[in-house]
C-alpha cells in the first residue's frame, strides 16, 4: 500500500518536470526582455546592485527640522527689530478686504431727549450717512422700542409693517444724509430708563453681500404729562367731617390711553360718600384722558385720631398694562390731628358774696390760646338765662367793648365779633383777651310768690383755623347765681 502512494508521487513529480520544460521560445524572449528593462539603465549598462542608497535615519530627520526652527525664529526676530517694530506704517489701518470699508461707510445715529415725561408726545431723530463714494441701496431701518412706547407717526417716510417696526428708506449717494423722525409716547415710571434702538441694512453697489450698523439712545422718565392734586385740610380735629377732592389732568397735547384712578384711603377715614362711584372699589377707569381734560374725585367720610397722629391718603393715577398698573402720577396727603386748647373762663365777679335785689350781677370772660394753632375770626357769646325776668336788661355796663345783645323769652345773649373786639380777628399762640361787664338786679322781684331765684350764665367761643376745615367750639364752665327774695316785714305789702 505504501510503495502505491510512493510510485504515484514519482508519478506526480516528473509530470511536473514536464511542464516546466515545455516553455516555448516567445515566452522565454518576452521573459528575458523584461528582466533587461528592469536591471538595465537606459544606456544600455546594468545597474549596480554592490552600492544601496539607505534611507537617513531618525535623528538626522530631527536634527534638520530643529535647524530649520532656528533660522526662522532667528529670521523673525530680525524682521520684528529691525523692520517692523521701526516702521511708520500704521498696520491697524492696513484693510487686506477691500469690502470691509462698507462697514465703516455708512453711520447711523439717533437723537433725541436726554430727559422726557411719560406719556409726553415726545420725537426721536434717526440720523444716517453714507461716507463711503460709492452709492448705497435697498436701505431698511429697523427700530426696537423699549416697553410701553406708544408709536404714533414717522416722517417723511412710513412704516412699511403693521408694528411700525421697519423703513423701507431706499438709496444714499455719496456723501448723503437723511433723517427719519418718530413721533411717540414713552410711558413708564419716574426714574426708569427707557432705550430705543435702530439698525440700518444696506447693499453697497456692484455688491451682493448685506451690511448693517447699529445705534441706541436711552432717555430717562422725569415726570409725568399726567398732573394730580389733592385738597384737604393739613390738620383735623377728632370726629370732623372731612373731603378729600382728587383732581387730574392730562397736560399733553396727545390723547392717554387706559387711564385709571386708584385712591388709598386711611384706616382713620370713615367713608360717608364717594363721587362718582368708582369702577371697583377705589380704582376708577377713566379709559381715554383727551388733551388738557380734567378728571374730579370727592370722597367725604368722618375722621377718628388722638393728637399728633398722622393720617395719610395717597392717590394714585397710571396706565393699566398687561394686568400691571403703571403710576404716572402719585400725591401723599399727610394730616395730623390736633387738639386745640383754648382757655375759656367765666367767672362771677360781684363785689358782695350775698346777692339781693337791688344789687349788681358782674362777670369776667378770660380766653386764652395755649394751641400750636392760630385761630381767627372768633365769635365770642355769654348766654345769660333770667327765667323769672329779674335782670334790668337796660343797665349792662361794658367798660372795654359793647357787644350786640339778643333777648328772647327767658335769655338773652351778648355777642363780639372781631368789630367789637379786635383781638378776635387773630389769636396766635399764647394769646389772651379779658373783659368784665355788669348789670342790676331788680329792686324787687316780679313774682312775690317766689323766694329764691337762679341766674345762669355761660361763655362760649366759636373759632376758625387756616389748619383746620372745621368750625372749633369752646364752651366754659357755667355760673349760677341765686338770689333770695327778701322776708316782708310787718305792715310790709307783701306780707298782706
Amino acid at each position: 500500500m505504501s510503495q502505491n502512494k510512493k510510485q504515484k508521487q514519482e508519478s506526480t513529480s516528473n509530470e511536473i518536470l514536464v511542464q516546466e520544460n515545455l516553455v516555448s521560445p516567445e515566452q522565454e524572449k518576452l521573459e528575458n526582455t523584461a528582466l533587461k528593462e528592469i536591471y538595465q539603465e537606459q544606456g544600455g549598462t546594468k545597474e549596480d546592485f554592490t552600492k544601496l542608497e539607505k534611507a537617513p535615519g531618525v535623528w538626522h530627520v530631527i536634527t534638520v527640522w530643529v535647524i530649520a526652527l532656528l533660522v526662522v525664529s532667528v529670521g523673525s526676530w530680525f524682521v520684528w527689530v529691525y523692520v517692523i517694530k521701526n516702521s511708520q506704517v500704521n498696520f491697524n489701518s492696513v484693510k487686506l478686504l477691500p469690502d470691509g470699508k462698507f462697514e465703516s461707510g455708512v453711520s447711523v445715529a439717533l437723537e433725541g431727549n436726554a430727559q422726557v415725561a411719560s406719556g409726553e408726545e415726545t420725537r426721536f431723530t434717526v440720523v444716517y450717512t453714507n461716507n463711503e463714494n460709492v452709492l448705497v441701496r435697498d436701505l431698511e431701518l429697523v427700530l426696537r422700542y423699549s416697553d410701553q412706547f406708544i408709536f404714533l407717526r414717522s416722517a417723511p417716510d412710513q412704516p412699511v409693517n403693521s408694528y411700525n417696526t421697519i423703513w423701507k428708506v431706499g438709496s444714499l449717494e455719496p456723501g448723503e444724509t437723511k433723517k427719519l423722525e418718530i413721533i411717540g409716547q414713552v410711558i413708564g415710571s419716574v426714574g426708569e430708563k427707557k432705550e430705543l434702538q435702530a439698525t440700518l441694512s444696506y447693499t453697497p453697489l456692484n455688491f451682493h453681500s448685506r451690511f448693517s450698523k447699529k445705534a441706541q439712545f436711552e432717555t430717562e422718565i422725569k415726570n409725568s404729562v399726567i398732573v394730580m392734586t389733592v385738597d384737604a385740610p393739613s390738620s383735623f380735629i377728632d370726629g370732623q367731617e372731612v373731603s378729600y377732592i382728587v383732581k387730574y389732568i392730562n397736560t399733553s397735547s396727545a390723547d392717554m390711553q387706559g387711564i385709571v384712578v386708584r385712591l388709598v384711603p386711611p384706616q382713620g377715614l370713615g367713608i360717608i360718600s364717594k363721587t362718582p362711584e368708582p369702577s371697583r372699589e377705589n380704582d376708577w377707569e377713566q379709559g381715554v384722558l383727551t388733551p388738557s381734560q380734567e378728571g374730579v374725585i370727592t370722597i367725604k367720610g368722618t375722621v377718628a385720631g388722638k393728637r399728633d397722629q398722622a393720617l395719610e391718603f395717597v392717590a394714585q393715577v397710571g396706565i393699566v398694562e398687561n394686568d400691571q398698573f403703571i403710576i404716572q402720577a402719585q400725591v401723599s396727603h399727610i394730616a395730623t390731628f390736633v387738639t386745640p386748647d383754648v382757655d375759656l373762663q367765666l367767672s362771677q365777679t360781684s363785689t358782695s358774696d350775698v346777692l339781693q335785689f337791688g344789687g349788681e350781677l358782674a362777670y369776667t370772660v378770660v380766653l386764652t390760646n395755649h394751641s400750636d394753632i392760630v385761630l381767627k375770626d372768633g365769635i365770642l357769646r355769654v348766654v345769660i338765662e333770667d327765667e323769672e325776668g329779674i335782670i334790668d336788661s337796660d343797665s349792662f355796663r361794658f367798660p372795654r367793648s359793647t357787644p350786640s345783645m339778643k333777648k328772647a323769652q327767658g335769655s338773652l345773649t351778648l355777642t363780639w365779633t372781631k368789630e367789637e373786639l379786635s383781638q378776635l380777628e387773630t389769636f396766635n399762640t399764647n394769646d389772651g383777651a379779658a373783659m368784665s361787664f355788669s348789670v342790676n338786679i331788680l329792686d324787687v322781684p316780679l313774682d312775690a310768690t317766689i323766694t329764691e331765684f337762679k341766674v345762669t350764665a355761660q361763655a362760649r367761643l366759636e373759632a376758625q383755623s387756616p389748619d383746620i376745615q372745621a368750625p372749633l367750639k369752646y364752651t366754659s364752665e357755667l355760673q349760677e347765681a341765686v338770689i333770695t327774695a327778701p322776708q316782708p316785714q310787718q305792715g310790709d305789702d307783701r306780707a298782706i
